[in-house]
């Protein structure tokens, strides 16, 4: 006998298939994916193993505009950090001398990569990270997730508690979703000046949530990220705006400045939008799985979420398009 029942459309039986398919992508990430370890024998973050081009010059002239920018105290400190210390004033007091050690932590690991002892963005981040996680554990006693957890015991003897791998993920406390936007048009993108304003917002973005680009955690890409697809698709704008205008004849005739601005808007907007995508992705895919299952699929993907990493692999390519499109 025949089923009988409402057709599904071409369309719905198309997204049937893609959430399938998805669900067995993620299935086999987890049965075949073993945690990437973050750090060396030596407690370390693991490094992005460089290309075969010589890069390490670029690479230090990224990671310098990256902490000039988010770390803007010649101190080295950390305005979140302070503003924890300010919400738990007693809990600051007693704790008094384990703040003092944070701080102590910040300056020095600032220092090491503003005088070139340590020119690996990436463990500089990850280190002030833990500094805040373990000092938000003391204070307001929120337990962090396993990778952190690793970072800390490396300079601190005290162990913080952890996040249950057990607890669905949705479940943790300050978990939010991304707010789906949709495309701007190219078309409202006629003056360039308002481009560069989106290049702005999505700057100001990406320097005031620097861990939800490099560096990552389990809880810095779970949380506070509400504007993130705001963001994503600002950027996927400027993208699609600058490719457009390479194609016209015009191009060739920007002056040196102009030129640069705008290659440097490409690189810079292309490393955010596969970040966003990817941290979203992750997001929608994970949020029904637990923090143990999401963990291990969070360090698989980890080597493909550094900005410092993939801003150089993006200037490649935009060399690589501006040479075909006959721009030198």
């Amino acid at each position: 006998m025949m089923e009988t029942g409402n057709t599904l459309s071409p369309g719905e039986k198309k997204e049937i298939l893609r959430m399938k398919r998805r669900r067995y992508e993620i299935s086999e990430e987890l049965r075949g994916a073993k945690p990437t370890d973050l750090f060396d024998t030596n407690g370390t973050a693991a490094a992005v193993p460089p290309g075969k081009e010589d890069i390490n010059e670029k690479k230090r002239r990224i990671c310098e505009d990256m902490v000039s920018h988010i770390i803007t105290d010649p101190a080295g400190s950390d305005p979140e950090f302070e503003k924890l210390i300010s919400a738990n004033s007693q809990m600051s007091s007693i704790c008094s001398l384990e703040m003092d050690k944070f701080r102590s932590t910040y300056k020095t690991t600032y220092k090491a990569f503003e005088t070139g002892k340590d020119d690996s963005v990436r463990r500089l981040f990850y280190k002030r990270q833990a500094v805040f996680y373990h000092a938000r554990w003391m204070l307001e006693l929120k337990p962090v997730d396993n990778n952190m957890a690793k970072i800390i015991t490396t300079f601190m003897r005290l162990e913080p508690d952890t996040i249950d791998d057990g607890l669905i993920l949705n479940k943790v406390s300050g978990f939010t979703l991304p707010i789906e936007k949709e495309e701007i048009p190219i078309s409202d993108l006629k003056d360039p000046d308002e481009v560069y304003r989106l290049a702005e917002e999505v700057a100001e973005y990406f320097y005031s949530h620097p861990y939800q680009f490099e560096s990552q955690c389990l809880l810095s890409v779970i949380s506070g990220t509400e504007q993130l697809g705001e963001i994503r698709s600002k950027a996927h704008a400027i993208l699609r705006w600058i490719d457009a205008t390479s194609l016209v004849d015009s191009f060739a005739d920007l002056d040196n400045e102009e030129l640069k601005k705008r290659c440097d808007l490409w690189v810079m907007a292309d490393a955010i939008y596969k970040i966003s995508s990817s941290v979203i992705e992750f997001l929608y895919d994970c949020k029904d799985l637990t923090v143990g299952e999401a963990s291990v699929i969070l360090s698989k993907r980890l080597p493909k979420m550094s900005y410092s990493a993939i801003i150089l692999r993006s200037g490649d390519i935009l060399r690589h398009i501006l040479e075909e499109r006959g721009h030198r």
